[in-house]
């Protein structure tokens, strides 16, 4: 059987700042909670209702579905891709995504990309982390995702290819940029 670990009081410095942020609040409802089986069925009308309005209103969610027409990929190049593991181009830059939205973390790697490129850098490295997606097995969503996010900035980015096992492994790409003059 697991131990619980102990409680810890709490301060008075804490219950202070807890009075404080709690003092203006008033309770929702003041009924009793009803056994989900007990609950009168809702009524049809407003059950249709309902769908049809969230069904008018766009999907807001931090998810990014994977595009049904994959965007053709730009892989490195054997050469390319020796120099980077050996260490003769050398890795200009690094960007961490770990923790972030699939949103925020496109937008991050966009920006990151793109002043990069325009301080000159030739190769840079993006730590996608390996993840799990949702059912907790395989790529999870930012691993997945980042070599489509690549090949749909052509402007930007000359080729990519995973990273070798010292800079990261499967948990990161290696990115060469074009060069600012040479971008279309």
């Amino acid at each position: 059987m697991k131990r619980q670990k102990p409680r810890r009081s709490v301060s008075e410095d804490e219950a202070d700042v807890w009075r404080q942020a709690t003092s203006g609040a008033k309770p929702l409802r003041n009924r009793a909670r009803t056994p989900y089986l007990a609950r009168p069925a809702p009524d049809p009308r407003a059950v249709r209702q309902h769908l049809a309005e969230t069904a008018a209103r766009p999907l807001e969610t931090d998810y990014l579905a994977p595009s049904l027409k994959p965007a053709p990929e730009k892989h490195l190049d054997r050469a390319q891709l020796t120099r980077l593991k050996r260490g003769r181009l050398p890795i200009e830059g690094r960007l961490d995504l770990h923790g972030m939205t699939a949103r925020e973390a496109e937008r991050n790697l966009r920006s990151f990309l793109r002043a990069s490129q325009q301080m000159g850098r030739r190769a840079v490295l993006v730590i996608t982390g390996r993840g799990l997606d949702t059912t907790g097995a395989g790529k999870g969503v930012l691993k997945r995702e980042t070599p489509q996010w690549l090949a749909r900035m052509p402007d930007i980015v000359a080729g990519h290819a995973q990273a070798d096992q010292r800079h990261g492994g499967a948990g990161a790409f290696y990115v060469t940029l074009r060069r600012k003059d040479r971008a279309h």
